[in-house]
């Protein structure tokens, strides 16, 4: 991926582009039906990105004379071990590679790792001398590059950050982001400037989230009854005298649905909503035929919720919550985004009970009472529509404000009454124009309100012109990109950085004022809007956004462990590891706890469900709470956590190459290249003929990969008794026909790369904990590169050591990281 200092420049700030080609991006910005871009201004563009940033190449030669005459012999042409040649070094930076190629020269030479001491010897000054000036040549190429184009190259909001942004503008709350693909995620982050590459797949995707949020801000002005669904148990059943279906029975005055893997089953038909919104659910049930005492279910039952549409074609399911059922009957309730035509299933959804059968894919009444398998008995089902995006009379505010309009809710026609459109909807340009592109927008403003007369020129419409404005509005450069200039950011661009960083969205009004009036220049004004931003649920929807992606969790549904090995997965235990993790993180940073303690803590969260998952005791209900851990719980911090442990596996097995390459990266903060591309993939030997330990070893004695493998190791090994969704083991599961064999035993020990040995993984987290300057430096980087979207680089390394500075005495607490990062020249510079 592109380096951030000579990034192709094709992906160059369409607000520089405004200046540069007027004409052309006008087309794109305010375009009523399409969005453009003229050939001229792709051919400039990438005229521009074809010509390479010049760098002096003097400097250069000694250092080459070093790398070649102590590291030729092994590392010369295309064979060269680890994959690496000497050649590729130019005597210039003239592309990423390059420039990483020589960051990865300085450290192996700097570290003492090349070239290897057991192999040769070199004079101690001269390894000084090359790690010094390298050094001085590689920061000063960055400085340069930094004061001509900024830290950050042009950077755009993400399809989430659309979404919100979106919604707060204009008063809805629908999951937009939903309608296009997701953004990649160069070191991990969607706000990273070197994936957002923009083309005309794109702008059509921000046409489409444009128009779909436009869409339902307008319909909401024609709604004046929500939706309302009150389904006793007869129209919660809804299977008729000798159907078979895969809806309730109506049994002893409930619905009733038995215990079963059949899909949408049992789905409640009646629940269909004709209008995507959402919804507050409410739900009145007990439980029937709970398990015998001691066996699991007995406590309880664990259901979901889920919506969807619930046919073969279109079996996508959406979560929408669980709860522990009981046999007296309870009240639930949940909120949910739900899509129109589609409907609920409420099933019990604990994979350790038994199960009834049913023949061919459909239940009749009766069929399921004589099986004596748990049931759910339903009493009541009501859904209400809620608006969280603000009510009926605050979307027309925003949208007509005082203006003289009618609306004619029946007919779904909005009419201007008023003498003098002009005079009416200019405020309204200037307040939107200052809301959309952040910023006071006087003269944008003017160029608007220009549009808009020749739209009410040609129409002859002043609602239809206005409607058309705002659109032209949110497809303008300035609205989806950030508008910075090399060096230190201005307020309003810092409001925008501070605020998409903590909230996700555009910055709310007493942070817009703040930028008006110049005060972020002052570190107690920032101190102060960082507490304010994370104060209620701020730092529990913070930690969900940042932990989504830093932890991978995103890609948590990419696998779904095989049912044999893993019996006791389902759903309600992936979604409370979810819930762990994030509520683990959330109190970490309200707390302003240690940052060691995100690899080694004595508490966790964990609800019954969970708790009987890691074979805590103890524990009942299902409310996930703060829970001190057993002493000799291999649980506690977030590497034995089961969403951390689920995402690193390779599917239904475990890897110590994967997980050790994303413990390194995630939490280590070790960059871990990639590996050579003539070394072969380990396959695990799903006969437990040998150990991945052995199979490993071959990597160990090859010199072209022990050099990552002392880094990738000793994580990976850490976390063997793990398996690939969350539980404990002590011995590689052995498949011998349709069974499963304990074979042989795991064997957690290593070494640390500084030599420490542990032998187990309690012992590997205190290793890790121990070191808690370099866990404080990471979480930095990654917090860097998730507020600033860009990638660390070299010259970053000094400022991440300098936001930690002097933190050791306070064991560097999590939250005051954070503040930290914020007031950092990294992040308020470009």
């Amino acid at each position: 991926m592109p380096a951030p200092f000579f990034r192709q420049r094709s992906r160059k700030s369409l607000g520089t582009l405004l200046h540069q080609f007027p004409n052309q991006v006008l087309r794109f910005g305010i375009a009523a039906g399409y969005v453009l871009i003229s050939a001229s201004l792709v051919a400039a563009v990438e005229t521009e990105s074809s010509q390479p940033l010049p760098a002096k190449t003097h400097a250069v030669k000694p250092l080459k004379h070093f790398l070649e005459a102590n590291c030729l012999d092994c590392h010369d042409g295309a064979g060269g071990e680890g994959g690496f040649d000497i050649a590729m070094l130019n005597a210039g930076i003239d592309n990423a590679e390059t420039y990483k190629r020589w960051v990865r020269a300085l450290d192996r030479v700097r570290d003492g790792e090349m070239p290897p001491p057991e192999d040769m010897e070199i004079d101690v000054e001269q390894r000084h001398q090359f790690v010094r000036r390298t050094h001085q040549w590689l920061s000063e190429f960055q400085r340069r590059e930094d004061s001509k184009y900024g830290r950050v190259r042009g950077r755009r909001l993400t399809a989430q950050q659309v979404e919100r942004t979106l919604c707060d503008l204009l008063k809805v709350d629908l999951p937009l982001a939903d309608l296009v693909p997701p953004d990649p995620r160069p070191s991990g982050f969607a706000e990273t400037a070197a994936g957002q590459q923009m083309s005309h797949f794109q702008l059509q995707s921000h046409l489409t989230l444009v128009d779909a949020a436009l869409d339902a801000s307008w319909q909401r002005l024609f709604e004046n009854q929500p939706v309302h669904l009150a389904l006793p148990a007869e129209r919660i059943a809804n299977k008729p005298k000798n159907k078979r279906n895969r809806d309730p029975e109506l049994l002893d005055g409930a619905a009733v649905g038995w215990n079963s893997r059949m899909p949408f089953y049992p789905r409640i038909s009646n629940s269909k909503v004709k209008q995507a919104g959402w919804y507050d659910i409410e739900l009145n049930a007990s439980a029937l035929n709970m398990p015998d005492a001691g066996q699991p279910g007995s406590k309880g039952l664990w259901c979901s919720v889920r919506s969807g549409a619930m046919t073969s074609s279109a079996p996508l399911m959406f979560w929408v919550g669980q709860f522990e059922l009981h046999e007296a009957p309870e009240t639930f309730r949940f909120r949910a985004y739900v899509q129109a035509d589609h409907l609920l299933e409420v099933r019990i959804n604990d994979v350790r009970l038994k199960r009834a059968k049913f023949a061919g894919g459909q239940v009749g009444n009766g069929e399921g009472t004589p099986q004596n398998v748990p049931g759910i008995a339903m009493h009541h089902l009501g859904l209400r529509q809620v608006f969280p995006g603000g009510d009926r009379e605050t979307v027309i505010e925003r949208w007509f404000g005082d203006a003289p309009v009618k609306i004619d809710a029946k007919r779904e026609q909005v009419q201007y009454v008023g003498d003098n459109p002009q005079a009416d909807f200019r405020p309204l340009i200037q307040r939107f124009v200052a809301l959309a592109f952040r910023r006071p927008g006087d003269a944008a403003a003017d160029r608007y309100g220009d549009f808009f007369d020749a739209q009410l020129d040609a129409s002859g419409d002043p609602v239809a012109a206005l409607r058309a404005m705002y659109r032209a509005i949110l497809c303008s450069p300035r609205f989806l990109y950030f508008k910075e200039s090399p060096g230190r950011l201005d307020d309003h661009a810092l409001a925008d950085r501070i605020s998409y960083f903590l909230t996700g969205t555009s910055p709310d009004a007493e942070l817009r004022d703040l930028a008006d009036r110049g005060e972020l220049s002052d570190p107690e004004v920032i101190r102060k809007t960082i507490h304010r931003l994370l104060a209620d649920d701020g730092t529990e929807r913070f930690v969900e956004r940042f932990a989504k992606q830093w932890l991978d969790l995103i890609d948590i549904d990419f696998t779904t462990p095989e049912p044999r090995l893993h019996p006791d997965f389902d759903p309600i235990v992936q979604q409370s590891m979810l819930d762990e993790t994030r509520l683990f993180l959330t109190d970490l940073f309200r707390r302003d706890a240690p940052v060691r303690e995100l690899v080694d803590s004595r508490h966790t969260f964990l609800n019954r469900r969970l708790a009987e998952y890691y074979r805590v005791p103890g524990l009942a209900g299902e409310a996930m709470r703060r829970t001190r851990l057993p002493a000799d719980s291999p649980r506690g911090g977030l590497l034995a956590q089961g969403s951390v442990l689920k995402v690193t596996a390779a599917g239904n097995e475990t890897s110590p190459v994967v997980r050790g390459v994303w413990i390194s990266e995630r939490i280590l903060g070790q960059e871990i290249p990639a590996p050579p591309e003539n070394v072969p993939a380990v396959e695990p030997d799903v006969r437990g003929a040998t150990t991945i330990r052995e199979q490993l070893e071959k990597h160990q004695d090859d010199a072209n990969c022990a050099a990552c493998h002392r880094m990738i190791d000793p994580p990976g090994y850490a976390l063997e008794n793990f398996d690939a969704a969350g539980r404990w083991r002590d011995y590689y599961p052995r498949l011998k026909g349709r069974r499963i064999l304990d074979g042989a035993e795991i064997d957690a020990s290593f070494r640390m790369p500084d030599g420490r040995e542990f032998a187990d993984f309690q012992e590997f987290k205190r290793c890790v904990a121990d070191r808690p300057e370099k866990l404080a430096e990471n979480l930095a980087a990654k917090l860097l590169v998730y507020g600033t979207g860009e990638e660390i680089r070299y010259s970053d390394r000094a400022a991440l050591r300098e936001i930690v500075r002097d933190l050791s005495e306070r064991q560097y607490p999590i939250k005051e990281i954070l503040c930290r990062v914020v007031l950092s020249d990294c992040f308020g510079s470009k």
